[in-house]
C-alpha cells in the first residue's frame, strides 16, 4: 500500500511539476486520488472516512486529474450531466488501479460549485468541485 502511494505521487509530481517550466500565469493543477472507494483531494493517506463528501478546489481555468490507487476498481470523476450522455466535465475513461486521468472541460468552468460523483458507483461515491476565481 505505502509503495503504490509513493508510485502515485511520484507520477503526479512528474505530471504536475515535471516536463516544460510552469508559467507564472497558468492556474495551478488540483489532484484526487481515490482509494477505497473514497475520492481523496489533494492527498493519499486514505484519511477521508467513506460517508465524507470530497470538497476539491481549482482556480478558474485549471486542470483536475484523477489518481486512482484503488486496487479494487476503476473510478471516473464526472459532473453533471447536460445532455444524455454528455457531461460538463469527466475523465476520458474509467480509470484503472495505478492510472490517472486529466478531468476533461473543468479548464472550461466559470467560477461555482459543482456536483460530481464516480459513474460506476454512484450511490457511494459523490464530491463537489468548487471553481474559484483565477
Amino acid at each position: 500500500m505505502a509503495a503504490r502511494r509513493l508510485a502515485v505521487a511520484v507520477a503526479l509530481t512528474a505530471v504536475l511539476f515535471g516536463g516544460s517550466p510552469a508559467r507564472a500565469t497558468a492556474p495551478p493543477a488540483a489532484v484526487v486520488a481515490v482509494e477505497q472507494y473514497r475520492y481523496i483531494p489533494g492527498d493519499t493517506t486514505g484519511s477521508v472516512p467513506v460517508s465524507t463528501t470530497a470538497i476539491v478546489h481549482v482556480s478558474q481555468g485549471g486542470k483536475l486529474f484523477l489518481a486512482n490507487v484503488d486496487p479494487s476498481a476503476p473510478h471516473t470523476l464526472t459532473g453533471p450531466e447536460v445532455s444524455f450522455g454528455v457531461y460538463l466535465f469527466d475523465t476520458p475513461y474509467e480509470v484503472g488501479t495505478g492510472d490517472m486521468a486529466q478531468v476533461g472541460g473543468v479548464d472550461k468552468l466559470k467560477p461555482g460549485t459543482y456536483p460530481f460523483m464516480c459513474r460506476l458507483h454512484t450511490n457511494l461515491m459523490r464530491g463537489q468541485l468548487v471553481v474559484e476565481p483565477a
